[in-house]
């Protein structure tokens, strides 16, 4: 294996090497939405023509994807909690009455 296709099989996310890995532009990193959780979730874009790895190991897989659905969980609880604020607002001027 000569050095471009050691760092090919680098992890996108860790930089550490695994041999279980995804392609993130894969059938199946496509199906699991990697690129939109990556690009949600951390500071930074993702394309599949740049020269950075194309891989996501097995960890930082599974801990994208309980952060994504921890901030998902996160912002559906502010616009639920939005939403019973503003209901509440009307019965609170109420009281003040």
């Amino acid at each position: 294996m000569d050095t471009r296709e050691k760092y090919d099989e680098l992890c996108r996310l860790c930089a550490s090497y695994d041999a279980v890995k995804m392609n993130i532009f894969g059938q199946d990193g496509k199906n699991r939405q990697l690129v939109d959780k990556i690009q949600t979730c951390l500071p930074f874009k993702i394309n599949e023509d740049d020269r950075l790895p194309k891989c996501l190991c097995y960890r930082c897989m599974y801990n994208l994807e309980n952060f994504y659905d921890f901030r998902t969980a996160c912002v559906n609880a502010v616009a639920l909690l939005n939403v019973v604020f503003h209901q509440m607002i009307p019965k609170m001027e109420e009281e003040m009455v």
